[in-house]
């Protein structure tokens, strides 16, 4: 099983390398290439967290990762997904399942959607000190349903900066959110609160920012959530041997 989640993650990767580039491009397969990336991580952390819940998956599943696919869940308008996924990885940061859900690494921005969607399905828990010392941030979490799109601007473009600011790999002396190069043009965190918003009814702030940009920086409509035929396949195949995934 093991190997299975293993080729779910390659592909989402690969594919998600894909969709950026492809929206740098302005080339028109870069929507449906990103839903096909994003269904592949949503299933690879399922199944990962379903089988091996108890033990850490090294870099396999980090949660600069999995943070990164709920907000493109998000984002894309896939919003039980994101509600069904925020809750298993609540459950995953009391375990050693992420092994960079420490004090070393502190992914704030995927820490930030993960408490973004959890508060907008109503679920509390405790966070690490960490996960408050964004003052965007903290500030987003607690306005995002504000009826006044202008309270939201300023820190919408300070968590834009951010994100560019982060936007490296980890070396031996420093970890940064943006750690992978898929994520680099992927403003997740932004997308994620102008969707939830999009979902209240309410209006969307308008954001002056190069981040924002790309078509990458657009709110998509929603979209239906997509099984190409290898993934159906391979999900069927884990359900005959795992009745309970």
């Amino acid at each position: 099983m093991w190997r299975v989640v293993e080729t779910l993650v390659a592909i989402g990767r690969h594919l998600q390398h894909s969709a950026q580039d492809a929206a740098l491009k302005v080339q028109p397969t870069w929507l449906p290439e990103w839903v096909r990336a994003s269904a592949y991580g949503y299933w690879a952390h399922r199944l990962a967290l379903h089988e091996y819940r108890e033990r850490p998956l090294d870099d396999a599943f980090a949660l600069h990762e999995a943070g990164f696919i709920l907000g493109s869940c998000a984002a894309l308008g896939w919003l039980d997904h994101a509600r069904s996924m925020a809750v298993k990885m609540a459950a995953a940061l009391d375990t050693s399942f992420y092994y960079d859900a420490d004090e070393g690494h502190h992914r704030r921005a995927q820490t930030f959607v993960l408490r973004l969607v959890l508060d907008w399905n109503g679920s509390h828990r405790e966070w690490p000190s960490y996960a408050f010392d964004v003052p965007a941030y903290d500030y987003l979490v607690h306005h995002w349903r504000d009826e006044d799109p202008r309270v939201l601007s300023e820190a919408l473009l300070a968590a834009c900066d951010r994100h560019m600011h982060e936007s490296h790999e980890d070396s031996p002396d420093a970890a940064h959110d943006i750690c992978a190069p898929h994520y680099v043009y992927m403003p997740f965190e932004m997308l994620t609160v102008l969707r939830l918003r999009e979902k209240h009814g309410l209006a969307l702030p308008q954001l002056d920012h190069t981040l924002m940009l790309t078509p990458l920086g657009q709110l998509p409509k929603p979209q239906s959530f997509v099984e190409d035929d290898v993934l159906t396949a391979t999900i069927a195949r884990v359900r005959r041997e795992v009745p309970t995934l």
